[in-house]
C-alpha cells in the first residue's frame, strides 16, 4: 500500500469516527430539538433524521458505500447544519 493510500485511509477513518461519535449522541438523545430550529427556517421536520444518514449510516457503510455517495450524504447534511448555525445566529443578534 502506497503512503498516499495509507494517509486517505487514516482520513476517512477519523471523519466516520467523528460522525459516529455525534450520531450516538443523537441516537441516544434523540432529534426532537433539531425540529423547531428546521422550521424557524422553513425546511421539514422530517430533515432532522437526515441526521441519522449522515451521522450514523454513510460513517459505517463508508467501507461499503461508493465514497461519493457517502461524500453526498454527509456534505448535505453539513450545508443544512449550517444554514441552522447561521440562521440561528441572527436571529440572536
Amino acid at each position: 500500500m502506497r503512503s498516499n493510500d495509507t494517509g486517505k485511509l487514516v482520513l476517512r477513518l477519523a471523519l466516520a469516527a467523528i460522525l459516529l461519535f455525534h450520531g450516538v449522541y443523537k441516537v441516544t438523545h434523540g432529534v426532537a430539538w433539531i425540529k423547531p430550529r428546521l422550521t424557524q427556517v422553513d425546511l421539514p421536520e422530517i430533515l432532522a433524521y437526515g441526521t441519522y444518514a449522515a451521522e450514523v449510516i454513510a460513517p459505517v457503510l463508508d467501507h461499503r458505500l461508493p465514497l461519493a455517495l457517502a461524500a453526498l450524504i454527509i456534505a448535505f447534511e453539513h450545508v443544512r447544519g449550517d444554514r441552522l448555525s447561521s440562521c440561528a445566529l441572527r436571529s440572536s443578534l
